[in-house]
């Protein structure tokens, strides 16, 4: 850790005693963890936007202070903790286990590129290993990704009313031929061909989406919010929501991406450790006490005058460490589903929040647990989908909750306006059950994180770890074209984001 305040970019520290330094940046990133809590469960009346705003200028001024506290390099609250303490750790790992290290990689490669693998690393990735890498891809795509629903249920996405447009739902036939054609993508490219496909897709949906609003809200007999229903739903759960999830999803939400990136990292220093590059130091930036990620530092020069397929293994390491953490909490996320949580908790449907100006705003409060819709008994989404769609304009809305009974007057589409999401609850205020239920949402997220940070990571992106592969295999003019592609797709990504706020 870096705590001299002479070199340019470094804090100067307040001047208190040393011992005094560390519980007190401790107390900081206390309160401040207090704020992020008070806002996240008990300010339901601040909307998603203040929310988001508030809590950065919290982690900001955290990140300030314990940076001038420390006397440690940052900026802006974000600031850097290394040390060159675990570099034996790591070497010693890369030599203890040198076959596993070098087959994981060779085995994400094939995850990363499919079959055009064969073509850009023949040379070195065996035969085996490359059946062995397609047949892990087929069993990924039909068996584990579509538990990736589980894990989703938990971030459920903003929803202004339970009832969802069916617009842009393919017919079952469609959706079938479609979900062939994202197999044949990833078996012949692998997941990075299989990622950059799905991007395509919903940049696709969006688009026409966007154009059947706008001809819409043209026409003389149509509002604008009626025009808003041309709009597909949010796809994904944006980053600037994800600190503001509930305490029971933030905190192992956190030590989630923590166990992640430090993983992450260090792969990519094991490998390099194998092909005899020093590293300098690890360690990690946070932002106010969030970690923004861990890094293993290098020596860049060393690693620049390696051959080309070595320096592509290095930077896949990381990657392929994370495929392999994906089946890890896959596994721990199934059994712990079918096998653990039945006889200790429940499902639950609750709100997450409502829309402001809406008939349920300032009426249901945030948290409250759905039990039933208008006689309806509601076990998941489902369930209240299918009641909420016989709502009619102006009806009354009784909803039964563990504590008190609801009655709220549709608006006139029909609709309260309420976020919705699921939860799992103890069955009993056992310690059990609470640790059962906690286990589970740890190793839920960790495996839909892990699979989803392997296949961004490949895309060609700068600061991604695709990017020093492809920029090692194409011309500059083609990976700078295939980038603003790329960034375009995601801005569009983030359109109905935008509307939904």
């Amino acid at each position: 850790m870096a705590r001299s305040t002479s070199k340019k970019g470094v804090s100067k520290s307040f001047p208190l005693p040393k011992r005094a330094r560390a519980p007190l940046a401790l107390v900081t990133s206390a309160l401040c963890l207090l704020s992020l809590v008070y806002i996240i469960s008990y300010a339901p009346q601040i909307g998603i936007l203040s929310k988001l705003a508030i809590g950065v200028i919290s982690l900001l001024v955290a990140g300030l202070l314990i940076t001038r506290i420390l006397g440690i390099l940052g900026t802006g609250g974000l600031y850097i903790l290394k040390t060159s303490r675990g570099l034996d750790f790591i070497d010693h790992l890369s030599k203890r286990y040198a076959r596993f290290w070098t087959a994981m990689v060779d085995w994400g490669l094939v995850l990363s590129f499919g079959v055009l693998t064969y073509l850009f690393f023949k040379k070195h990735v065996s035969r085996k290993m490359l059946v062995l890498g397609i047949i892990s891809i087929l069993v990924m795509q039909v068996f584990i990704l579509p538990y990736i629903i589980l894990a989703l249920n938990l971030i459920s996405t903003p929803q202004f009313s339970i009832q969802q447009s069916s617009s842009y739902v393919p017919s079952s036939s469609f959706a079938q031929y479609l979900q062939y054609a994202f197999y044949a993508a990833s078996l012949v490219g692998g997941f990075s061909l299989y990622i950059l496909s799905e991007l395509v897709y919903v940049a696709a949906i969006i688009v026409h989406g966007i154009a059947a609003f706008i001809i819409a809200a043209l026409s003389p007999h149509v509002t604008v919010a009626q025009a808003a229903g041309n709009l597909p739903p949010p796809a994904g759960v944006p980053v600037a929501v994800v600190p503001f999830l509930e305490p029971s999803i933030a905190i192992p939400l956190i030590l989630s991406l923590i166990l992640l990136v430090t993983l992450h990292e260090i792969s990519h220093g094991v490998i390099a450790r194998q092909y005899g590059i020093r590293l300098k130091s690890i360690g990690t930036f946070i932002f106010g006490i969030i970690p923004g990620g861990a890094f293993v530092e290098p020596d860049e020069k060393s690693i620049n005058k390696l051959p080309r397929e070595k320096q592509d293994k290095i930077s896949i390491a990381g990657v392929s460490f994370n495929y392999l953490l994906t089946l890890v909490f896959f596994a721990l996320m199934v059994f712990t589903y079918y096998f653990v949580l039945p006889g200790l908790t429940a499902t639950r449907v609750y709100v997450e929040a409502t829309v402001l100006g809406s008939p349920a705003y300032n009426t249901i409060p945030a948290g409250t647990i759905i039990l039933s819709w208008n006689n309806h008994t509601i076990h998941n989404l489902t369930d209240l989908q299918a009641a909420g769609a016989m709502d009619k304009p102006y009806s009354p809305v009784n909803i039964v909750t563990p504590n008190t009974t609801y009655s709220v007057l549709a608006d006139a589409s029909g609709k309260i306006g309420v976020y919705l999401g699921l939860k799992t609850v103890p069955i009993t205020n056992s310690v059990l059950g609470a640790a059962a239920d906690f286990l589970y949402i740890f190793f839920a997220l960790s495996f839909m994180l892990n699979f989803y940070v392997a296949i961004f990571n490949i895309l060609p992106l700068p600061l991604f770890d695709g990017w020093r592969i492809y920029k090692l295999r194409i011309s500059e003019k083609k990976l700078r074209l295939i980038t603003i592609l790329a960034l375009i797709v995601f801005v569009l990504l983030f359109v109905p984001w935008i509307w939904s706020l």
